[in-house]
């Protein structure tokens, strides 16, 4: 039986098991007192940094696809892809690319990150697996934002730009999976004045937007592009509909997709953060791999390589200068004493 894994193949001698008991993760985050508990019946579970893992974890401390959880025909496995930081279990280093069992469940950790593997006698109300991007999104933002008392909220929103309640702020609750945006009292986000409803729904780790069939009359556009299909929105793109204009915000889409990076390998390489300075991001930023410091200061290398290899100062042409004058004196002596000159 095979299973691919960010692009590769690879071939599990065993078959799965579907009557093991349901898998319960309580991520525990360093410095916030948050934990978030996913729990999921799946054969393959994969957990990482990259928005293509099934429990996303946007911390900079987890790789792009740090671990995998297998069932077996012996139990419950987990597997350390190749990780940059390592893991441990159960307080004891976890070998990279080989399968461990978790038959009574067990700790896992990533420096000071923490999870909690146990198993459970059926599903309860935690995230499921196709809510973890609700997770991710709940666990960036208190990182971000956990050392802050300005009362920054992490939520997406809507700013209504034009129309007769313009300047009024319409908050996207991070639980919601499906909505509507409309001029009618029963609508989840009430929008005075919206020419059309529209239907306002989770996709991923983000939020998407498609017409209803209300809309026929009115034809809305978003970023100045027809609505006619689903699309997911992306922060700053404004939404027309009738007189009325919405623009979207998403305080955490930028640090969302730094996080996510290339995506795929264990050992996705990070760019510089954009995002550095901002209070709390020094949560997300404790892997072991390069610095975004020391990356510019080769980018600068490469682009001045005199500031490596400058060209010889004066003093330095001065003491060359000197030394050929000598050794050419002491050569002109030896030849007058042979009689060459």
């Amino acid at each position: 039986m095979s299973y691919a894994v960010f692009g590769s193949t690879r071939r599990y001698p065993y078959q799965l098991r579907g009557a093991l008991m349901p898998v319960r993760l309580t991520i525990r985050p360093p410095r916030t007192s948050k934990p978030q508990v996913v729990e999921f019946d799946e054969d393959r579970v994969t957990i990482g940094r990259s928005s293509r893992c099934d429990v996303r974890i946007p911390l900079r401390v987890v790789s792009g696809h740090h671990l995998t959880l297998l069932r077996t025909d012996a139990g419950l496995v987990v597997r350390d892809e190749k990780s940059t930081n390592g893991t441990l279990l159960d307080g004891k280093p976890l070998p990279a690319d080989t399968d461990q069992a978790l038959s009574g469940g067990g700790r896992l950790e990533i420096l000071d990150l923490r999870i909690d593997v146990e198993f459970v006698p059926a599903l309860g109300d935690a995230f499921s697996l196709q809510h973890t991007g609700t997770m991710a999104r709940q666990l960036l933002g208190d990182a971000l934002f956990a050392t802050q008392d300005t009362g920054t909220d992490e939520s997406a929103y809507f700013e209504v730009m034009r129309g007769p309640c313009a300047g009024e702020k319409l908050v996207v609750p991070d639980t919601l999976d499906h909505g509507r945006l409309a001029d009618a009292a029963d609508a989840d986000l009430h929008v005075e004045g919206l020419g059309c409803a529209l239907k306002l729904f989770r996709d991923g780790d983000g939020f998407g937007v498609e017409p209803t069939e209300t809309s026929a009359n009115v034809s809305p556009s978003v970023a100045g592009v027809p609505l006619d299909g689903p699309r997911r929105l992306a922060s700053g793109e404004t939404i027309v509909a009738g007189d009325v204009e919405l623009r979207f915000v998403d305080p955490l889409e930028a640090y969302l997709e730094e996080l996510d990076g290339a995506g795929g390998p264990a050992h996705d390489e990070e760019a510089p953060s954009k995002h550095k300075a901002r209070p709390g991001y020094d949560t997300l930023t404790e892997d072991n791999e390069a610095s975004p410091t020391s990356e510019l200061d080769e980018d600068e290398e490469r682009q001045n390589p005199d500031s490596t290899a400058r060209g010889l100062g004066p003093v330095e042409v001065g003491v060359i200068t000197l030394s050929v004058i000598s050794l050419a004196g002491v050569v002109y002596l030896l030849l007058s004493i042979f009689g060459v000159v």
